[in-house]
């Protein structure tokens, strides 16, 4: 996901404004808009020839959309490659589940070692909200030990190499999702058994799926803005704005404007921003948090790189002018971040950090600050996989730390970042 990226090219904004109701299609010379539609069944068994007619459709997505077919990176040959492995392994088949397709396709689309480059399931069923897989260490799945699981999890889910742990956290969130558990081998018909590590002892969950019944739906207006929240502590002169997704909206920047107030009237001197739990969305919620903070300008990205048809496009970095609101805070600025940490979440810590405006507690996030990201979405024709294509990459502030991740100033475990924060002299 890096649809979170904000950045001065806008003359391709309209791309950029895709909904989760609209997929931008690439037949074989042909771009197409249309609905979005649901996965075929998992078990939807296609012809050969329908088979290879996706299989080359979701090459294509790639080939004509992706960064790395004219960068230096040589991704591009190994995704060629990768294409003439899939293509030698679907020939033995005369006919082939939507299920092994995806499987074919998603080590393909692995190959390119690109975080926001997925090929993935629409329509899954999920775990119950009464059932949700909790914080507890995993031992196995069925019976299939967690290094096993995660063994297969990394040869289908995409993440860049230079923080490979992302894949660890992730498989906890898509064993919340039939499709995945079905991907990796597991028989879902009643439900999954978790072997769980608990503080105290092993422990059995039983998980069953099923589709959230939207007619009992009570959630208001609060549920639908809990992604922050916000606490002043003001015996230690300590303030905590909790961000747990990339998302703009006006409850957003008034809970910004009810923060940074108190902080200015409690003569609070140490703020941070807590994004453990920001898998990303869009980056505009930088621009509105730094609204507050006694910086004159700052840079988001060190350089942006467009492919646009037959060509990149680079666009060099820039400052943004800070537009000041009332109430802005200079003392101790500080990011706390996990492995999940993603995307605009991930932007948002560098840019405190590459900036010089504050420090870095916790983990090193989820994937690279200068990566390939914002997506396109593409279904084939016949088993209406989702395949999300990056078609840029973005250079962090710090060029030179362009082959580095983020590394926090203070590494700790994300449990203990919180506290750390506190705890600070």
């Amino acid at each position: 996901m890096k649809i979170s990226k904000k950045y001065v090219i806008f003359g391709i904004v309209a791309i950029m404004l895709i909904t989760a109701v609209i997929i931008i299609i690439c037949a074989v010379n042909v771009d197409k808009t249309v609905p979005a539609v649901n996965t075929m069944p998992f078990d939807t068994v296609l012809s050969n020839e329908q088979a290879a007619e996706d299989l080359e459709f979701m090459y294509k997505a790639v080939k004509q959309t992706h960064p790395c077919y004219l960068d230096d990176s040589g991704l591009g040959d190994a995704f060629d490659a990768a294409y003439e492995q899939a293509e030698n392994q679907l020939s033995g088949y005369d006919s082939i589940t939507v299920g092994e397709l995806w499987s074919i396709g998603a080590v393909m689309y692995c190959s390119i070692n690109d975080g926001h480059t997925i090929m993935t399931f629409r329509g899954s069923r999920e775990v119950l909200e009464k059932d949700k897989i909790g914080k507890n260490e995993i031992l196995s799945v069925d019976g299939v030990s967690y290094e096993e699981l995660l063994g297969r999890f990394k040869k289908v889910f995409p993440f860049e190499p230079q923080v490979e742990f992302y894949a660890d956290y992730m498989l906890t969130e898509c064993l919340k999702l039939e499709s995945w558990n079905m991907l990796l081998g597991l028989d879902t018909s009643d439900g999954i058994t978790l072997q769980l590590q608990s503080e105290t002892g092993t422990e059995t969950k039983e998980l069953t799926f099923g589709y959230p019944d939207l007619s009992q739906n009570t959630e208001t207006d609060n549920d639908r803005e809990s992604f922050y929240s916000y606490r002043i502590y003001e015996d230690i002169s300590s303030a905590v704005f909790t961000l747990d997704e990339c998302t703009v909206t006006d409850g957003y920047k008034a809970a910004l404007s009810d923060f940074f107030k108190e902080v200015a009237e409690k003569n609070i001197r140490r703020v941070a921003v807590d994004l453990r739990k920001n898998g990303g969305g869009n980056s505009q919620v930088i621009n509105e948090f730094m609204k507050y903070i006694d910086v004159d300008d700052y840079g988001i990205f060190g350089a942006t790189i467009v492919r646009e048809d037959d060509k990149l496009t680079e666009y060099e970095g820039y400052r943004e002018a800070n537009k000041k609101e009332k109430n802005v805070f200079s003392g101790e600025l500080y990011a706390l971040t996990s492995n999940y940490t993603f995307s605009s979440g991930m932007d948002f810590a560098v840019t405190i950090s590459d900036n010089k405006l504050g420090k870095v507690i916790g983990e090193i996030p989820g994937n690279m600050p200068t990566s390939y990201g914002d997506k396109l979405y593409f279904q084939p024709p016949n088993s209406k996989l989702l395949c999300q294509v990056s078609y840029k990459k973005f250079c962090r502030v710090d060029r030179s730390k362009d082959d580095i991740p983020l590394i926090p100033d203070i590494e700790t475990d994300e449990k203990n970042a919180l506290d750390t924060f506190l705890n600070l002299n």
